[in-house]
């Protein structure tokens, strides 16, 4: 045999050789990260076990208590958990995690940051006024509040938050065409349970929030809850000529309260009765005048009437000097403060009656009372072209009666209910 032949035998062993070597080794790396993969696959898979199976979550869309995974409705329903992990504090806020849903404050001059402005697959409102009914219903423990001012409510304390969308009008009633808000509050339990939160920020921020719930006798419990948030101005209102401050804007003073009562009447009976109280004080995000063309009519408010060449009551042309330029995005020459005030407050009774193990009978009655004031300066200038003032008073009582019951051994569910609603509001508006 010669060289050349053993020389290519030697390679051709070495070869295979190599091939069952590397195949050894991607076997064993393929195997090892198989098992590693698999154990930590399983251990995934028992967290997200544990984590999913922790909590269910009943909703009373359908006006019966029912875990939300047998409700044929699209829903989505919020947890106090839920709320609390995502420090979801007023109602607006929700609107970034539920879909199909869009939630918003109103700018100064339509309610600044007391109005709500909801919509559910594009149907909603955001005027306030009381000759436009919403789109959208909003319920708090059962009791319908109409209007969208006042409607960025503190979520203090809550049971769960639910979001009908769609149509809703079968069982929520009128202004329930594009969806339904239900908001159900955690009810006293008499354990002696509480807690206290304070959270600190920029601008002097000092918000506070806690509840106690304590047992007054062994059929009667209460529980107390309440939230203030405060926060100072980060933009400031100037004197034109002298840049004098003359007020700051961007505050924020809101103090929310509520106590509830829950007696054990019977083993059969319970009733359940609120009281809560709102008052916030606000001096809303300012108008800017960013740009005046001193060449033409620049005002698109005042109709082409005022231009540089033409003084406005005051004597004063409307010019590009109004424009601040100190570089603070947030400060304004405007004469007026986009002062934002809510005072609001209501009494509930819920009386639930088991008749039997199939038919319950419940009663909701309430009154509630809303005085609003805004004032506004649209155009951001030293001069009152476009100031107004606004006033909102508004009082409601209703009653409710709801017969749910089952039949045919469970395969007939039914609810019977009687509203009653009545409403008085006034508007007054005052421009100049």
């Amino acid at each position: 045999m010669t060289r050349k032949n053993i020389d290519r035998e030697n390679i051709s062993s070495y070869r295979k050789l190599l091939r069952r070597s590397s195949g050894t080794v991607i076997c064993a790396a393929l195997m090892a990260g198989t098992s590693s993969v698999a154990y930590a696959q399983q251990e995934e898979e028992a967290d997200t076990a544990m984590i999913y199976s922790l909590e269910e979550i009943i909703v009373t869309a359908r006006k019966r208590s029912e875990s939300i995974q047998e409700t044929p409705i699209a829903i989505t329903a919020l947890s106090t958990t839920q709320l609390e992990q995502r420090s979801l504090t007023n109602l607006v806020e929700i609107g970034a995690y539920i879909p199909n849903v869009v939630m918003n404050t109103s700018p100064s001059s339509s309610g600044g940051g007391n109005n709500a402005q909801i919509y559910i697959r594009g149907v909603g409102q955001s005027d306030f006024l009381f000759t436009t009914d919403p789109g959208v219903g909003i319920y708090v423990d059962g009791v319908f509040h109409p209007r969208t001012l006042g409607g960025v409510m503190d979520l203090l304390d809550l049971e769960r938050v639910e979001v009908l969308r769609g149509p809703q009008g079968t069982l929520f009633g009128k202004n329930t065409i594009g969806g339904a808000i239900s908001l159900t509050s955690q009810k006293p339990q008499g354990d002696g349970s509480g807690y206290l939160e304070v959270t600190t920020g920029r601008y002097n921020r000092v918000d506070i929030r806690g509840s106690f719930d304590v047992a007054l006798s062994d059929t009667l419990a209460a529980k107390v809850s309440m939230s203030s948030k405060n926060r100072d101005g980060y933009g400031k209102r100037l004197e034109f000529g002298t840049d004098k401050v003359i007020d700051t804007t961007g505050d924020e003073n809101a103090t929310s309260a509520r106590i509830a009562l829950r007696w054990e009447a019977s083993e059969n009976v319970t009733v359940d009765f609120s009281a809560d109280y709102t008052r916030e004080r606000e001096k809303g995000v300012p108008v800017i005048l960013s740009f005046v063309d001193d060449n033409g009519a620049t005002f698109g408010g005042l109709g082409g009437l005022w231009n540089a060449l033409v003084g406005g009551p005051s004597g004063l042309p409307f010019t590009s000097d109004f424009v601040i330029g100190n570089g603070n995005r947030y400060d304004s020459y405007a004469t007026a403060g986009n002062r934002n005030s809510l005072n609001s407050y209501g009494f509930s009774m819920d009386v639930d009656w088991t008749i039997d193990e199939n038919i319950s009978l419940r009663s909701i009655s309430a009154y509630r009372q809303m005085d609003a004031f805004f004032n506004s300066d649209t155009d951001g200038s030293p001069l009152q072209f476009t100031e107004t003032d606004q006033y909102q008073d508004q009082n409601q009582i209703s009653q409710e009666f709801q017969l749910i019951g089952t039949s045919f051994d469970d395969r007939l569910d039914w609810v019977l209910g009687v509203f009653y609603f009545d409403e008085f509001g006034r508007d007054d508006k005052k421009s100049g």
